[in-house]
């Protein structure tokens, strides 16, 4: 099975801070890492190897124990000891073992579209409702409601009423960890085959379902006002995803006309339409526009809402309102699912909003996205003065059309090095920057940097 071992006691001093058996298992995976030792050879025998460290028999016992444990050797009867394990197996050990500082690449400015104002949310408040949810044992000592917390899902069905008049009955509300989470569970609800249409750019959360569902994608042009009707009807498309919030080339709210034709579309077609509503609260610039859901009389549209941008990113809550129809079926399969989003999360969001804590705080970042939006459009037009700026406002970002040709994967990673944070995939001649987690008084700087970036990425 191996060589007899060639004994490596060379480096080997007892030392005072550790047991000696530890030593010596450490020595002996430290000669297989070196490549003294391999996988095959065979260990001296107890008293053989006690000899040579110059121990007691108990001692090396206790060394080959741990070895044993730690599965770098085996023991076959009559026979020995075996190193069982190869150098790059234990080297892969001891990188996994190793406490390695986490590496945070270090951020000056942030103008991605998943960042937000952190000072603006109430952590000790957030903190407060936590700690009283961890101190109801009866709350926690379950897994929860794989359709959501009822607690939650009532008042969901006030608040999505009050600021997005959106019409749902607590069991209706499904409660996940994510956009993608729900749609993986609405996938598997909907009627087959499906055919998703969507607007370029593709929302990649939806695209990657699709694609793990083996769903066909059909990407539809868009006019001014979102959606090419024509397009979508002559499409075979069965469920459209829409933005209500923020569509078409302007990035702005559907039309009330625009809607009202999608939803004779749907009717017609007996087809879906999923309503992604996140942060369709944060209308500071424009008027509150209600969901779609709230006019569909025929049952065709599901909306999805979260609150990642709204709270906290990492507050991974998001909620569906399904119809009567797939409802019914939901309820049929709920025994196989299991709840994706913290149970005590769910808890203490429940009483966050039941307090009117939420809406408070959505007043408060209404004014604060309201001030930071004049303040960048104003920097904007004193670094792009030749540029059409849209704002997406749902969406805190501006998108601002380019006059001239740049390489766009070269102005991210020139970002990038500046330690600039700008969203990944940039159109072709258009840059979109948010707002949202810059301070009024890095915003110049910020846009200064940018604009020299792009300038060493003309083409």
């Amino acid at each position: 099975m191996g060589d007899k071992m060639k004994m490596n006691i060379t480096n080997f001093e007892k030392k005072a801070h550790s047991y000696l058996y530890q030593q010596i298992a450490d020595q002996l995976a430290m000669d297989i890492r070196l490549g003294y030792l391999k996988k095959g050879d065979q260990l001296l025998s107890i008293r053989k190897a006690a000899q040579y460290y110059h121990v007691s028999k108990t001692c090396i016992e206790h060394a080959y124990e741990q070895l044993l444990v730690d599965g770098i050797i085996t023991a076959h009867a009559k026979r020995g000891y075996f190193v069982d394990t190869s150098k790059e197996q234990l080297l892969l050990r001891s990188e996994i073992l190793a406490d390695k500082p986490l590496d945070k690449p270090s951020i000056r400015y942030d103008l991605c579209s998943q960042s937000i104002d952190f000072e603006t949310f109430d952590t000790m408040l957030w903190k407060r409702y936590i700690k009283d949810i961890l101190e109801q044992s009866s709350s926690i000592a379950t897994y929860g409601d794989p359709q959501g917390e009822k607690q939650l899902r009532m008042a969901l069905s006030q608040y999505v009423f009050t600021m997005r008049a959106a019409l749902a009955q607590p069991q209706q509300i499904v409660v996940a960890s994510s956009f993608q989470a729900l749609c993986y569970l609405l996938f598997g609800l909907l009627s087959k085959p499906c055919v998703v249409g969507m607007c370029e750019p593709m929302f990649l959360p939806l695209q990657g379902v699709c694609q793990d569902y083996g769903i066909e994608i059909i990407s539809l042009p868009s006019d001014e006002d979102g959606i090419n009707l024509e397009a979508l009807y002559q499409s075979p498309v069965n469920v459209l995803y829409v933005h209500a919030r923020s569509d078409g080339a302007k990035y702005q709210p559907l039309s009330v006309a625009k809607r009202k034709q999608l939803l004779t579309w749907a009717k017609d077609k007996k087809a879906f339409i999923i309503e992604d509503d996140h942060n369709g609260e944060l209308h500071y610039e424009t008027r509150m526009v209600p969901a779609m859901q709230g006019f569909d009389e025929a049952g065709r549209v599901l909306y999805i809402g979260s609150f990642s941008r709204l709270l906290l990113p990492s507050l991974r809550i998001s909620y569906m309102i399904l119809n009567k129809e797939l409802l019914a079926r939901y309820e049929k399969r709920k025994e196989y699912y299991s709840p994706t989003a913290s149970k005590v999360e769910q808890l203490a969001l429940a009483g966050y909003i039941l307090d009117g804590h939420l809406q408070r705080h959505i007043k408060r970042l209404k004014k604060c996205y309201r001030v930071k939006s004049a303040a960048f459009q104003h920097f904007l037009n004193i670094y792009f003065p030749d540029a059409e700026l849209k704002l997406e406002e749902s969406a805190l970002q501006y998108h601002i059309a380019l006059t001239e040709a740049y390489d766009m994967e070269a102005v991210v990673r020139l970002c990038k090095q500046r330690q600039i944070r700008i969203n990944q995939r940039q159109k072709k001649q258009e840059l979109t920057l948010s707002f949202a987690a810059l301070s009024l008084e890095n915003m110049e700087q910020a846009l200064q940097e940018i604009k020299l970036c792009l300038q060493q990425a003309k083409r």
